[in-house]
């Protein structure tokens, strides 16, 4: 697997996680009894069509997007922060 392909499906394993962990975690942090469905992020949906068709440039330009996303994200005592 190229090293561009390990990355897309890096960051595709890490958003649908996160996805699942927002909707199957209550607020006090508990997991939920039963499964909340989730839905898979847009970044995921991308990265996953960029494999499928092997378009390396675009995957690559959607890694620029992420990590620019999550240089200017911030977080206090372990939550999303407001930006202003």
């Amino acid at each position: 697997m190229k090293p561009w392909e390990e990355k897309a499906n890096r960051l595709i394993n890490n958003a649908c996680r996160a996805s699942y962990l927002r909707a199957n975690t209550s607020p006090t942090g508990r997991k939920y009894a039963r499964h909340v469905q989730y839905t898979v992020p847009e970044l995921a949906e991308h990265l996953i069509d960029c494999l499928n068709r092997g378009d390396e440039e675009k995957a690559k330009a959607l890694f620029l997007t992420y990590d620019g996303i999550k240089a200017h994200t911030v977080y206090v005592d372990g939550k999303l922060a407001p930006r202003f």
